[in-house]
């Protein structure tokens, strides 16, 4: 019996794996084959392996390449100021929440939570009527501040569990030796909670890099698209590059990827700590 359940759990462990990998591989399979060889019924595996894409993207000396440098800089820059805005407004509200009682807390509490499941795609038509108003339409600063609004209360909601589930001690100790609140947020409270704030940049960076619906109605030039934008115009109406679109695809997941494997150890246990504690 205990045979047979490690040979499903074996199994299940391959599929699983089979299933997450399986289409990264097969893009880098189209990445890597020519157009005409792509469209013939005769092969499936490239006979002769290129890359090609992958030289006319990262250059600037074709079209394609150009757009898709720009896309993946505004990309980075979103993301990079997204996280700039967010991470520091999220410390301090969660250490509000979940540290100081004052009037109307669980009220305020309760309407972030609310916003936090209104989806943005339900009110982008005003935000584009606000915009277009405000003369933010087709610049980053516009698609930073939607971002920040769309962000902030799911890392307000982690970083204020975590924070509640911190020995209270800890500060009173700090402020018997002189310390003010804000003191022992730096010193106390912040650096034992690593962790969790490298989960929360995290999740604020991956929201930021994959928005796609958003700077497509909010950013369509090519000075703000992001990358994931850029990556879709290698379909048109009449052509469809499919080993460019499986290039950048597979280029745009790098970022993310290395950041993940660099600090895996620090986000899984933020992700445990900010999401059942409290």
């Amino acid at each position: 019996m205990k045979k047979k359940t490690s040979w499903i759990y074996i199994l299940a462990v391959f599929f699983l794996i089979l299933w997450s990998v399986g289409p990264i591989l097969w893009s880098f399979v189209m990445s890597i084959t020519t157009q005409k060889e792509l469209y013939s019924a005769n092969t499936i595996f490239p006979t002769e392996p290129t890359f090609d894409n992958y030289q006319d993207l990262l250059t600037l000396n074709s079209r394609s390449g150009k757009s898709f440098i720009r896309g993946m800089s505004n990309s980075l820059i979103s993301s990079a100021y997204s996280i700039l805005i967010i991470l520091p407004l999220a410390v301090f509200s969660a250490y509000a929440f979940s540290r100081i009682k004052f009037r109307g807390r669980d009220i305020m509490r309760t309407g972030l939570l609310i916003t936090f499941v209104v989806p943005v795609f339900a009110t982008i038509i005003a935000l584009y009527q606000m915009f277009g108003a405000w003369d933010l339409l087709d610049k980053k600063i516009g698609l930073i501040a939607i971002y920040a609004s769309s962000f902030f209360p799911l890392n307000v909601w982690m970083l204020s569990n975590y924070f509640a589930s911190l020995p209270k001690e800890l500060e009173e100790a700090a402020w018997l030796d002189g310390c003010n609140r804000l003191q022992s947020l730096f010193r106390i409270i912040l650096p034992v909670s690593t962790p969790v704030l490298f989960t929360s940049a995290l999740i604020i960076f991956l929201s930021t890099w994959n928005q796609f619906l958003i700077p497509l109605i909010m950013a369509p030039s090519p000075n703000t698209k992001p990358l994931t934008v850029v990556i879709t115009e290698y379909v048109t109406k009449n052509t469809q590059d499919f080993g460019m679109i499986s290039a950048g695809g597979l280029i745009a997941l790098i970022p993310p990827a290395i950041i993940a494997i660099v600090f895996r150890k620090y986000i899984a246990s933020g992700l445990v700590s900010g999401a059942t504690k409290g």
